[in-house]
């Protein structure tokens, strides 16, 4: 098991992330997942953890954190794990069609159509989990939140939200 904590604290990665989150941590534990598909990579720690817990992960990122790859080598998970720099939204249509999976991990940008969007995308694999699903003073994470409250049959813990759909 991968001390994501520890890892994150000796390197001295720059927070806010989903590992974070113990709620996002203890999700994983009760998980079987075959392939998972992460949109927003950023540093790669989230993807180091569901790589524990799954056969494979692709990860998509519209920017290229190139850090990413020494945390999947310094965490022994990168040959679990492809990651996809997307040139468009089409792009991602176009690769997740190619795809089975059966989980997906939502963290790219915040705003409510942007994720809308994503989970339109990966929807048909029938476990979706979001991150960020707390609101802030600030209403970073408003978008999130109000697409989660409107899609319904969404288990909110902490600052992610699971939602099981029909396979």
């Amino acid at each position: 098991m991968i001390d994501i904590c520890r890892y994150v604290k000796d390197n001295s990665i720059p927070q806010p992330i989903a590992t974070d989150d113990k709620e996002f941590r203890d999700f994983f534990k009760k998980m079987k997942i075959k392939v998972a598909v992460e949109i927003g990579t950023q540093r790669g720690l989230s993807a180091a953890w569901i790589a524990q817990y799954a056969t494979r992960v692709y990860t998509f990122d519209i920017v290229e954190h190139k850090e990413k790859y020494k945390v999947w080598e310094d965490l022994e998970v990168g040959k679990k794990i492809c990651a996809i720099k997307l040139l468009s939204e089409h792009n991602l249509v176009e690769i997740l069609g190619m795809i089975e999976f059966d989980f997906a991990f939502i963290d790219g940008n915040y705003s409510y159509e942007s994720v809308k969007e994503d989970f339109e995308l990966v929807k048909q694999c029938g476990r979706v989990l979001f991150h960020d699903t707390e609101l802030r003073s600030n209403g970073a994470h408003d978008g999130v939140r109000k697409f989660v409250e409107e899609l319904g049959n969404v288990k909110v813990t902490g600052n992610i939200g699971y939602w099981k759909g029909k396979k």
